[in-house]
């Protein structure tokens, strides 16, 4: 009879283990995560951004006691402005009192470049030196008083898509009407030369850096494996940089993070917050460990820690 009555007492616990898992391509890893996070006996219904309605008068169709946001910021460009609406879902939640891992702050410092570098900079962290537009017709005005080289980008987007190095103003003018026509805000910040020849990924898990690597640049500035840049181990990676990775993930409340920085013969400088990490399959033979099982983990963890 007890053991009977343990059995129930289980499996009434893990069918009450939940969590909403929000994405917008199941890709390598988010499958992974999902397959770990079953492993821990966590029931994970994946939610497919492009299909959710989101409903603010229906307090019970959230039902998890946990969300995970990895819908990818790329999304943004060619899938009806999904990063834009999961941050209107993100919200939603927060304000049901659901965590989510990563939350609204973080989720809106991954959208948004320009807030990014806002919240930074409040705490002095080295960011790239931004100029924002709105206004394409000033954008093109602001030509003649910039100095070059710069990069031109969307505020939001990902995967160093829509991404440029402009070395003239007349690059620059051609690269503002071409975004333009996109009507997107335009993002110009300063080039920043990476001293050592490459830029560096840390991957930094609940404020503690796991990993760093090296992105080769393709043409000396794009390292991005989206775009067919390469990467490699980086050991050796100075410890004030993966201190610098701890503090920001602090900073922008960002559990799951990862983030490029250029190591300039000054100082670090930090050029972009990603709270939706991607990693690949080779990773794990690669770098000797499985990212998506910490991932997992972790997230095991906290759901535990918020429902004990």
């Amino acid at each position: 009879m007890l053991i009977r009555v343990k059995f129930f007492s289980e499996l009434i616990q893990i069918i009450s283990m939940s969590i909403g898992f929000f994405y917008n391509e199941l890709d390598w890893i988010n499958e992974n995560i999902i397959k770990h996070l079953r492993g821990h006996r966590i029931h994970v219904e994946a939610i497919d951004i492009n299909k959710f309605i989101l409903d603010i008068h229906n307090k019970d169709a959230f039902k998890h006691k946990l969300y995970i946001n990895r819908v990818y910021p790329s999304s943004n460009i060619h899938s009806y402005n999904n990063l834009r609406f999961m941050l209107e879902v993100i919200r939603h939640i927060e304000n049901l009192g659901i965590p989510v891992i990563n939350c609204f702050d973080s989720a809106y410092a991954d959208y948004s470049k320009t807030e990014a570098n806002n919240i930074l900079e409040k705490f002095n962290i080295p960011t790239a030196q931004t100029l924002l537009f709105s206004n394409p017709v000033i954008a093109k005005r602001a030509a003649k008083v910039l100095t070059f080289p710069r990069i031109i980008k969307m505020d939001a987007g990902g995967r160093a898509r829509n991404v440029y190095k402009v070395n003239t103003p007349n690059q620059y003018l051609k690269v503002v009407n071409r975004l333009n026509r996109k009507h997107h805000l335009i993002h110009v910040e300063k080039f920043y030369k990476a001293s050592k020849g490459f830029s560096t990924r840390l991957f930094v898990l609940n404020y503690k850096c796991i990993s760093a690597s090296k992105k080769f640049l393709l043409r000396g500035w794009l390292g991005n494996p989206a775009r067919g840049s390469t990467s490699d181990l980086y050991p050796d990676v100075p410890k004030k940089v993966c201190r610098l990775g701890e503090r920001v993930a602090r900073i922008t409340k960002t559990r799951i993070l990862g983030l490029d920085i250029v190591e300039t013969e000054e100082t670090p400088v930090v050029i972009d917050i990603n709270s939706t990490p991607v990693f690949h399959e080779g990773f794990v033979k690669k770098y000797g460990y499985d990212p998506s099982k910490m991932i997992a983990d972790f997230i095991s963890s906290e759901y535990e820690k918020n429902n004990a």
